[in-house]
């Protein structure tokens, strides 16, 4: 399992009253990017991390759905944060792209979760 700074803050934080709201704010800080869709953080761990982005004026479209790409940007906060933990020693992660169907509309709050089977970190 990796150490990064990142993963450390959240092993610190996530389990304090209010921990995971910091770490959030925190995570938008670093990665300012993110913060347009003022993302919540509630899980993180091997293989796997959970962002929440609240439906709010600044993610909705034309028709007052979450637009695509806030979801995207969820979708590639909620993977960083795995690969923040996920990482092995001695490696680095690049994001290569990203791929979104446009399925449906979203009306509400986003719930984006990333998940990888660790057979993926032994292919490079």
């Amino acid at each position: 399992m990796t150490d990064t700074s990142t993963y450390k803050m959240w092993r610190t934080l996530s389990d304090k009253p209010l921990g995971k709201l910091a770490f959030s704010a925190a995570a938008s800080l670093k990665a300012p990017y993110f913060a347009s869709v003022t993302p919540y953080i509630s899980e993180i761990e091997y293989g796997r991390a959970v962002v929440h982005g609240p439906k709010w004026w600044v993610v909705q479209n034309h028709i007052g759905t979450v637009h695509a790409i806030a979801v995207a940007n969820g979708l590639e906060a909620a993977m960083g944060l795995l690969c923040e933990a996920t990482t092995p020693k001695g490696m680095r992660w690049i994001p290569k792209g990203i791929q979104l169907d446009y399925s449906a509309k979203v009306p509400t709050d986003v719930r984006c979760e990333a998940r990888t089977d660790t057979a993926d970190w032994d292919k490079q």
